[in-house]
């Protein structure tokens, strides 16, 4: 084979001939692999922006070479050569290289981040979550790992589908996105649509989350408790404002207890000395429990506990 390709393709494309010529002299690399690869020669003598679009990429001319009908994705999202340049890989995925020629953005998105490009290609589940909402890709390139929890975690895969906003979430919230991943119990919630949905909607939700990591557990494992959070979000807020009713409810007989009587939530957010009292003695706990209207005495009054605890009657009476 000589440069008889090259000249074939000067030849058919006069207009630009000159554009042409000047882009391969600045790509060895590109001339070469026209003149030897008569298939590539053809692709770009029919598509021939793809010459200039691949001499600025040197990076990706081998993988374009093995495969010229990647030129026509070229010629029409000229970002794809960026993004096989960064992971020539990509161009062996046929159905990545539609996404990101239908979308430039997560072309140059994956360029900048051949990480999560490989991270996709690792996992090709979320290539259809790409595809149907580009911002996933977004949320990959923030954190890499992403990829494998939603290849591994079909709930999640499935929500992340339906739900915009906690894309859109994770996304702004790096934080969030690598708590997802590293803890199976946040994991858990956030495949939830209904748990998803107050963590999208409010922001003190997801804050409660990432400043408290263990909390996760004690939702997953007390869901009457993640209910009555979402039966009324500005609890979260109240969460955040008072830690130390979120470490109380690390305490399991205090999550057992709220578990049981989650109307009880919101008094005992406002009211985090209360759960000293509930938790000191089992009797002012079942009190509580048959008489919710009781944490408002004891966050008041706490000595009423005591009372509970040692008479029997007064127990009686109040509950």
């Amino acid at each position: 084979m000589t440069s008889d390709n090259v000249n074939n393709v000067l030849n058919q494309n006069p207009d630009s001939a000159d554009d042409i010529a000047a882009a391969l002299a600045t790509s060895p690399d590109l001339a070469s692999a026209i003149d030897t690869n008569d298939n590539l020669a053809a692709a770009v003598t029919d598509q021939p922006a793809a010459i200039a679009v691949l001499a600025a990429q040197p990076d990706a001319v081998d993988a374009v070479a093995a495969n010229p009908a990647l030129v026509d994705n070229i010629t029409e999202t000229p970002a794809v050569a960026n993004a096989i340049a960064s992971n020539p890989a990509i161009a062996d995925n046929s159905d990545l290289v539609d996404v990101i020629t239908a979308n430039a953005d997560t072309a140059n998105t994956l360029a900048e981040n051949p990480d999560a490009s490989q991270a996709i290609l690792d996992n090709p589940s979320t290539i259809d979550l790409i595809a149907a909402n580009p911002q996933v890709a977004d949320v990959i390139a923030s954190a890499p790992d992403t990829a494998a929890t939603i290849e591994n975690n079909s709930d999640l895969a499935d929500n992340l589908a339906a739900s915009p906003d906690l894309v859109d979430t994770l996304a702004n919230n790096l934080d969030l996105t690598n708590q997802v991943n590293s803890d199976a119990d946040t994991a858990a919630l956030v495949s939830d649509p209904e748990f998803s949905d107050l963590v999208s909607s409010n922001p003190d939700a997801a804050q409660l989350l990432t400043d408290n990591p263990d909390l996760s557990s004690t939702l997953v494992s007390n869901p009457d408790i993640a209910s009555a959070l979402i039966d009324n979000p500005d609890t979260a807020t109240t969460l955040v404002q008072n830690p130390d009713a979120v470490t109380a409810l690390a305490d399991p007989d205090v999550a057992d207890f709220i578990n049981t009587n989650p109307d009880t939530l919101d008094v005992i957010a406002n009211n985090p000395a209360v759960l000293d009292t509930v938790a000191a003695d089992p009797s002012i706990a079942d009190v509580v429990s048959q008489n919710p209207d009781v944490l408002s005495v004891l966050s008041s009054n706490p000595e009423v506990g005591d009372a509970i605890a040692s008479d029997p009657a007064i127990a009686d009476a109040v509950a």
